[in-house]
């Protein structure tokens, strides 16, 4: 607020220059500040669909149910989840609805069991809307369903 306060007062004191352009210098800076809000939400999407992507690479089932919201089915971590590894994550589709703030993302997960070296493919269909409240992107849809 105060950079705000600063650039509005320098415009302001540089008026009786270019009384007619005053207009012009405020609109050009409240243009660029709503740019910057815009580059910071979508910063924070990706930083959040990044970090759900890495927890689940690495296998941290508890941490990245914490990116779930109060929608999504939280039940206990399954006992099928056990010994799970997981060797790839590739998001394959995104839909992005930025009218609703909702992301429809489709993920191919790749995973072996330690008791059973064949890798297997599970397809989660991801479930993002923005939560207002919390100021984050948020899971609707739960975790992937490992076979």
């Amino acid at each position: 607020m105060n950079a705000l306060y600063n650039a509005v007062t320098a415009l302001r004191d540089s008026s009786s220059e270019f009384p007619m352009w005053w207009p012009v210098r405020l609109a050009s800076l409240l243009l660029i500040l709503s740019a910057c809000a815009h580059d910071i939400a979508l910063m924070k999407k990706e930083e959040t669909l990044n970090a759900y992507g890495a927890l689940v690479r690495w296998n941290q089932f508890e941490r990245a149910q914490s990116f779930q919201s109060e929608h999504a089915p939280r039940l206990p971590i399954p006992a099928s989840f056990q010994g799970v590894k997981v060797s790839g994550y590739e998001v394959l589709a995104q839909r992005e609805d930025k009218e609703r703030q909702t992301i429809a993302q489709r993920v191919e997960i790749r995973y072996y069991r330690a008791d059973d070296l064949r890798e297997r493919k599970v397809l989660d269909e991801q479930a993002w809307r923005y939560d207002e409240n919390r100021g984050q992107w948020v899971l609707d849809s739960g975790l992937p369903r490992f076979k």
